[in-house]
């Protein structure tokens, strides 16, 4: 389950219902393997009332650069990040708002944990680098145990 789609589901209960889901198709000896974000605290802290430049790229179609920036308002009580994104191109804002659970790795771990699975390997990367703080994703392979 790739793209940090775990992220989209901003309740305990629909994060448990996809567990469930994935317990009910999963072979006996398959592998659930999925991403997440590592929360970054220095992100989810910044000041909400500015945007802040994430990238930018030569325009596909020719025409110049786009740029991109973005605000966040993170809800500790929710532990869901507001975030919206501004794609500047050729002039004009294009605005993107999204809502994305922030699962902390030791949560995620529980989660899974009275949900049925065991952990085999947790990375960071892609280049399966081991996880750790500075690892900006959680990426998951996991089995029912």
């Amino acid at each position: 389950m790739p793209g940090a789609a775990m992220n989209w589901l901003l309740e305990n209960k629909e994060i448990e219902s996809c567990l469930t889901c994935v317990k009910d198709h999963l072979n006996k000896d398959g592998r659930f393997i999925f991403d997440v974000f590592n929360p970054n605290l220095e992100i989810l802290t910044r000041d909400p009332s500015k945007r802040y430049n994430r990238d930018e790229y030569p325009n596909p179609e020719g025409k110049g650069t786009v740029f991109i920036s973005e605000s966040s308002y993170y809800d500790k009580a929710k532990q869901i990040n507001h975030l919206t994104t501004y794609y500047r191109i050729n002039n004009k804002d294009v605005v993107k708002k999204i809502k994305l659970r922030m699962i902390f790795p030791k949560e995620l771990d529980m989660l899974l944990g009275y949900n049925g699975f065991k952990i085999d390997q947790k990375y960071g990367s892609y280049d399966e680098l081991l996880f750790s703080s500075d690892s900006n994703l959680q990426i998951v392979i996991c089995h029912m145990g």
